[in-house]
């Protein structure tokens, strides 16, 4: 659903970005992924612990 490796994944876990739980190993709800996909939405999270704002630029701003 998110399209990432799992490191990435588990970088967002720790940064406190998404809500994981421990069932053995480490798992992530339908219902967290979609309000996760909300809550972020227009933000970079390249830098799970530095989260921007996306700057949208037009072909004339370049």
């Amino acid at each position: 659903m998110l399209k990432c490796d799992k490191g990435f994944v588990y970088k967002l876990i720790k940064s406190g970005q998404l809500i994981g739980l421990k069932l053995g190993r480490m798992k992530v709800s339908t219902i967290e992924l979609e309000e996760f996909m909300r809550r972020n939405a227009g933000k970079d999270l390249t830098d799970p612990c530095n989260v921007k704002e996306l700057k949208v630029t037009t072909s004339e701003e370049k």
